[in-house]
């Protein structure tokens, strides 16, 4: 049939091609067919992708898009993390650098040995960051074992250890230059007079550590407030899912070659008869035919409704199934209204179907759809779609793993239009993968050459269905979790260089009679100021994200007010507890021994 598209086109360009040569040629070929066969080829064009992006999206996508910004997120909070901690070390080498400096040695040579170590010790984190993905992504392969797909593996390969390496030195150069520019302007004079003495850094330094912290804790909220929504609408997904009982559930599947069954009747014959020698097995309690599993995708096509006008639109696109009478009794599934499917329905006069919960509520929100016309239109043949009568409402059972709510779904009757490749599903109060093997048997017994695949218990089909969302939002939750961790290392840091710097200004200020009460508040204030600001940013950083990437397909916000003082309250908590130990460590100094610090 010329107007057959249900198809897919797969080619390896030739050596040389380039996706546009290949694009336009194609075009020629489809201008061509429109002209010899106007019927059926007039305004049909070719599109050419790449089989990555056909299949995984392009990498501007917004889902990869997020991935990449908190990769990058992480990378800037560690980035940060280390040059504070660099700005610390050189502030507590400014006798060092200027006594070398006192010695002949020039500013260039001075930042040039700064960034030789900051380079050797981005090359040792570069070693374990490559050992810390190898192990992460063995973790990974072996928790997703008995879920994903035999064809998922996670793994580093030489284009990743590549990236990771050209971060690293890269990040050398943008992070470790600020330290050594800062403590290659040491003042000579001021440093040696010091006589060694140790102080804060200056104003500038304090700036520059004040900001880092800023940045780190904003960055840190905007990630944890997109776990937070991760987690919230995958628990809400995970929950509209909870409609039928996948256990005691065998799906297996079964085709049909076009060779030996070309009408519908034969294929439809068939599958009656092999529902009727499933159902005489005595483990098996109810059998059912589908075109697609429940979490297994579905056809989709356009929607026209009787009575209401269409003429100016695209019409709306729902999802179908083709099941046979006892599917909806298979999967545990009853009629809300209406009526189930009977052997009358798909024949001459008897155009029925059933749809779902979620069809119902976006076409027929305040009608009753029973008795109601809708026909499917199929985009080669808009024009042959029968009317079909709504017989029954059902609850809503998700297709499409993608999305917060399920999709519309319209359920035909297998009569109407047997397909070639059909799910059988079975039902039985035991194990049910121990039905695979008198399966086989009946199939065979009605036709030896037909093979029986993807033999699979519903639990697995789900499990499947969740797995995109289940590593998303591991890898989400552990790049979060990491961020807090490097956050709060960073604060615990700074306020604990900051005491050592101090000790002598302690020391002194205990010999006056301040109380250990008031030196840990002395030495938490400047904390507090920094956490505060940080939270500030990262809220505002939140909101912005949030506009950048709006999605109104989703339930929830990473705004919400809820969130994030939950969100607040974890960051707080957490900081506070890594400062103080610092902060006690403080109180706890004798004055006589501060006084003699250095």
């Amino acid at each position: 049939r010329r107007d057959a598209r249900t198809w897919s086109v797969f080619g390896r360009l030739s050596d040389g091609a380039t996706l546009s040569r290949a694009s336009a040629e194609l075009g020629a070929v489809a201008g061509n067919l429109s002209r010899q066969y106007p019927e059926t080829n007039n305004g049909v064009r070719t599109t050419v992708v790449p089989i990555n992006e056909r299949y995984t999206g392009r990498i501007t996508d917004p889902v990869w898009l997020a991935f990449m910004t908190a990769g990058i997120m992480v990378l800037l909070i560690a980035c940060a993390n280390v040059a504070n901690l660099l700005l610390m070390r050189a502030t507590h080498r400014s006798r060092e650098i200027a006594i070398r400096v006192s010695l002949g040695a020039t500013r260039r040579r001075v930042v040039r040995q700064l960034l030789v170590e900051s380079s050797i010790l981005a090359t040792l984190g570069g070693v374990f960051g490559l050992a810390f993905s190898l192990l992460g992504a063995r973790l990974l392969s072996v928790t997703l074992t008995e879920s994903a797909p035999y064809w998922v593996h996670f793994t580093m390969d030489a284009r990743g250890f590549v990236a990771l390496a050209g971060v690293c030195l890269g990040s050398v150069f943008v992070f470790g230059l600020v330290p050594a520019l800062h403590v290659s302007k040491t003042d000579i004079n001021h440093v040696l007079q010091e006589g060694g003495r140790s102080g804060d850094g200056g104003p500038r330094a304090r700036r520059w550590t004040a900001t880092f912290l800023t940045a780190e804790f904003a960055l840190t909220v905007v990630l944890l407030a997109a776990m937070a929504l991760g987690f919230r609408n995958f628990q809400a997904a995970q929950e509209a899912d909870v409609v039928i009982d996948p256990s005691h559930l065998l799906t297996m599947w079964v085709s049909l070659p076009a060779e030996r069954y070309p009408t519908p009747e034969q294929r439809g014959a068939f599958f009656e008869r092999l529902s009727e020698r499933l159902r005489q097995i005595g483990a098996i309690s109810s059998t059912a035919i589908a075109s697609a599993l429940p979490f297994g995708g579905a056809t989709v096509r356009g929607l026209a409704i009787d009575g209401r006008s269409t003429a100016d639109e695209v019409p709306p696109t729902v999802s179908t199934v083709t099941v046979s009478r006892q599917y909806f009794e298979t999967i545990g599934l009853s009629v809300l209204r209406g009526r189930d499917l009977n052997e009358r329905d798909g024949a001459a006069g008897h155009q029925t179907a059933i749809v779902n919960e979620r069809f119902v509520a976006m076409y027929f929100p305040d009608e009753d759809p029973i008795g109601r016309r809708i026909r499917l239109i199929n985009p080669n043949e808009p024009s042959s779609a029968a009317w079909l009568t709504i017989v029954g409402v059902c609850p809503s059972v998700r297709q499409r793993p993608q999305g917060i709510d399920p999709d519309p779904v319209v359920y035909l009757p297998l009569r109407g239009a047997p397909p070639t490749n059909a799910a059988v599903i079975l039902r039985n109060s035991s194990d049910p993968s121990s039905l695979a093997a008198l399966v086989r048997q009946e199939i065979r017994a009605l036709d030896p050459e037909l093979p029986l695949y993807r033999v699979r218990t519903m639990d697995r089909v789900v499990s499947e269905s969740r797995l995109n969302g289940w590593v998303s939002q591991a890898l989400v939750t552990v790049i979060a979790c990491i961020a807090l961790g490097l956050s709060v290392i960073g604060l615990y840091a700074v306020t604990a260089h900051a005491v050592a710097q101090r000790t002598r200004e302690i020391g002194i200020r205990m010999a006056l009679g301040a109380r250990p009460r008031q030196v840990m508040r002395l030495v938490l204030q400047r904390a507090v100021r920094q956490l505060g600001l940080g939270l500030l940013a990262g809220i505002a950083c939140t909101a912005a994200w949030e506009r950048l990437l709006e999605d109104p397909t989703q339930r929830y916000r990473m705004t919400d007010p809820v969130v994030l003082m939950m969100i607040a309250v974890l960051v707080i908590v957490v900081a506070f507890a890594a400062c103080l130990w610092p902060a006690r460590r403080a109180s706890w100094l004798e004055p006589v021994v501060a006084l003699r610090y250095e």
